[in-house]
């Protein structure tokens, strides 16, 4: 390793080419000089030297390589080091330096914490560190305190081979204990290195700018009868080293100078008294270079384009900027007039290339938006296209083959088993190899596989209903509903689920149960079952129940709001409800909000599903004070209203006997978790949230009396008084009787009371009746 005091002699590499002998032999004779004077006894010795006189500058002219020549740089080092903190007045321990020092007092000396090893190093978690070596790495670094500023002292340490992580006193790293030794021990000697370069460089500068016929000014003062000291270089002759007197040298620069000059230039007549000093009459001229030789390149002329995989990031940043990055849907008028016909007969044809000209112009269609909000493309006004998409989407699904299955039979595979089953087959090695159901048959040829049409065919069908004027069309089409919902369907083969359809693989039936729940989200508010239901309305009931409930019934998936967000890892600063849930509640919500559909679930719906739906929904409820926490934000706010009218929903279609079951299920504890909820939705400090609590904590005592009263919602006897009207405090309407039997909340009577005397309860008179009768003790 090249040791960093070698770039003492290496900073007059800058100067000019013509100045540079100049200033090396200044240099020398300088250096020269002061041995000369410390030599002659002056009382004043080199602060970097050694005591036998030898300089730290003729150190630098030592060989490295030599063991002998290392060892004596090492010992001036270390000499000049001693000298150095003997002068600050905190002379460093003889064992460390090897220099006997008298002023230094074990008891009283500041280096007790220092662990000296050998003559020249300490210890520092269990490893040697030689000074010079130290001092050598961390100044060709660029100093101590480049390495603080820009905390790199960690890069030192691999030259030690120390360890990042040391056992230290006061949990101090060990690149920090390096660094305050070294700024402790080498940093003044750092600081008197540099101020030692900075001199003489001012002072070769200065000699530089007189140029090479001027005398030099005395660097050394002069003796006290006035006369200058004999200088070693001061005659004509030689060196005591042998070589050539600095005056000799400048006089045959000189010489090589004047050779140099065009001869076009005119030369300045100058006249020689005898002495090394030259004076001319004329200002001389600044000496020209002779132009060295060097290799010219050809380098061909080129544009320069900033581009980034082809494409030129600056325009597209500039693009960007100028517009917009959500850019509005298209209007249905910029493509002019549409030829539906030919659309259809493209479908009927079924040829390739004709094939994907109409699904290609269809989905784009469907994507666009009319004069008005509510307006898109009039699926509507093409009932013969519609009917030959579905012809299509019936013959490459099921290859025309009618329903026959029994849907209460299908599986009920969660969303999130479909998921992880769909992850484990395909990380399985050679899975390619394997022939999977749905992928594409060697004999189509270039045609595409049967279920990617399927799939944009089921696009098209729910962009067709985003549209709110398709909306009442396509909600009256059972056999669009009929077969998208069978295309959902889930089979089980060799012990893994799987898709009906044959023409779909698991990833394909998992997109499409996506898509089929955005469908019936749309159409849910306009979805009207008869009364009774008729065989396709009984399938449609019982795949859109099982469906909405695939999203909602996983265990791992149903849980508390706070759970459910650190299950997802949301962003902390912007935490959501899981989409694909809120989804589900959305549409369940939206097709059980008539009484009718009501009516039509209760009748096929198996009363186990319905009541796995319900401890699922359960479960999603608040329980712990973060959870209310995040309830607290709007769109948990509207997730937690889905999901108590949800509950509300199931406890209406579950039969007395399911009611029964629920309100003895000690396990469930669904009076404990909705009392709690209740209680902090109403008891809540912010008079604003309280309002918006107050919906979903009313809702929550209706559920509760319905579970409460055990009868069944749909019986219209004088008896027992319909119960169809929506949040009209079931069980009291017609009935002015006293109840009888002890209420849900019977033993909680101090806390219903507490409720009860609220000013929000006590002036709703619904809210305040249910809650008495809940409470009441027989």
């Amino acid at each position: 390793m090249a040791s960093s005091l070698a770039l003492m002699d290496n900073y007059m590499n800058l100067a000019e080419p013509q100045l540079q002998k100049q200033m090396a032999a200044i240099n020398n004779m300088s250096v020269r000089r002061a041995s000369a004077s410390m030599a002659g006894g002056s009382g004043t010795s080199s602060v970097l030297g050694g005591s036998n006189g030898t300089t730290h500058d003729q150190s630098l002219s030592m060989n490295p390589q030599h063991p002998s020549s290392l060892k004596q740089r090492q010992y001036g080092f270390l000499n000049g080091l001693a000298r150095i903190m003997v002068g600050r007045n905190t002379p460093l321990p003889p064992a460390l330096t090897g220099v006997d020092t008298p002023s230094y007092d074990p008891a009283n000396t500041q280096w007790k914490i220092l662990e000296p090893a050998e003559v020249g190093a300490f210890r520092l978690a269990g490893r040697d560190i030689e000074l010079f070596k130290l001092w050598g790495i961390v100044f060709q670094a660029g100093g101590g305190p480049v390495l603080s500023r820009e905390n790199l002292w960690h890069t030192i340490l691999p030259h030690f081979d120390l360890p990042e992580d040391y056992n230290l006193p006061n949990g101090t790293s060990v690149a920090q204990m390096l660094a305050q030794y070294y700024m402790a021990i080498l940093g003044p000697f750092e600081e008197f290195y540099r101020q030692n370069i900075q001199n003489q460089q001012r002072k070769a500068q200065a000699a530089s700018r007189q140029g090479p016929g001027q005398p030099m000014p005395p660097s050394t003062p002069t003796r006290s009868d006035g006369a200058s000291p004999q200088r070693p270089n001061e005659g004509n002759g030689p060196s005591p080293d042998g070589e050539p007197g600095i005056k000799r040298k400048l006089e045959s620069e000189e010489a090589d100078v004047k050779r140099a000059r065009l001869k076009t230039e005119p030369e300045a007549t100058a006249a020689t008294n005898g002495t090394d000093q030259a004076s001319s009459s004329a200002p001389p001229s600044m000496p020209r270079q002779r132009p060295s030789r060097r290799k010219i390149e050809y380098v061909p002329l080129g544009r320069e384009i900033d581009t980034v995989g082809g494409r030129d990031m600056k325009l597209v940043e500039a693009e960007t900027i100028a517009k917009p990055l959500s850019r509005a849907l298209r209007d249905i008028n910029d493509w002019g007039v549409v030829a539906v016909d030919a659309l259809t007969l493209s479908l009927r044809s079924q040829i390739a290339t004709e094939l994907s000209y109409a699904l290609t112009t269809f989905t784009l269609l469907s994507t666009m938006r009319g004069d008005t909000v509510t307006s898109g493309f009039p699926i509507v006004q093409c009932p013969d296209l519609f009917e030959e998409l579905l012809d299509l989407l019936e013959e490459r699904a099921f290859d025309g083959a009618e329903d026959s299955s029994d849907p209460s039979s299908a599986d009920t595979a969660t969303y999130r088993e479909l998921v992880n089953t769909l992850l484990e087959v395909e990380s399985q090695p050679f899975v390619v190899l394997e022939p999977q159901q749905g992928a594409k048959d060697p004999a189509l040829g270039p045609r595409p596989r049967p279920g990617n049409i399927i799939m944009s065919i089921v696009n098209i069908l729910r962009n067709l209903s985003f549209v709110p004027d398709n909306s009442g069309f396509l909600s009256q089409q059972d056999r669009m509903l009929d077969l998208m919902l069978r295309l959902c369907c889930v089979t089980t083969k060799h012990g893994k689920p799987a898709a009906v359809s044959a023409s779909l693989s698991l990833g394909d039936i998992i997109t499409i149960r996506r898509e089929t729940l955005h469908t019936l989200m749309h159409l849910a508010g306009f979805l009207h079952f008869p009364d009774p239901p008729s065989k396709i309305a009984h399938r449609i009931a019982t795949r859109a129940f099982h469906l909405i409930s695939s999203f909602l019934v996983d265990p791992i998936e149903a849980v508390s709001p706070f759970a459910c967000f650190q299950l997802a890892g949301a962003n902390p600063n912007n935490p959501k409800p899981p989409f694909l849930a809120d989804v589900a509640l959305e549409t369940f919500t939206r097709l059980v909000q008539s009484d009718m559909n009501r009516k039509a679930f209760s009748r096929v719906i198996p009363e186990a599903s319905i009541r796995l739906l319900f401890t699922s929904c359960v479960h999603r409820l608040p329980v712990i004070e973060p959870d209310f926490q995040l309830v607290v934000r709007d769109r948990w706010l509207s997730y937690m209203e889905k999901v108590i009218m949800t509950i509300y929903s199931l406890v209406f279609l579950a039969t007395p006997e399911l009611k029964k079951k629920i309100k003895m299920d000690r396990r469930l504890s669904f009076k404990g978790v909705v009392l709690r909820m209740i209680q902090k939705f109403l008891v809540h400090t912010n008079h604003e949230l309280k309002a918006q609590f107050s919906i979903s904590a009313r809702r929550a005592v209706e559920a509760m009396k319905l579970l409460d009263d055990c009868e069944d919602s749909f019986e219209t006897s004088e008896a027992a008084p319909a119960t169809l009207s929506f949040g009209m405090g079931f069980g009291e309407v017609g009935d002015s009787g006293m109840e009888k039997g002890t209420g849900l909340l019977g033993g909680d009577r101090e806390l219903t009371w507490d409720l009860l005397m609220l000013r929000e309860v006590y002036a709703d008179n619904v809210l305040f009746g249910e809650l008495e009768s809940l409470s009441r003790v027989e």
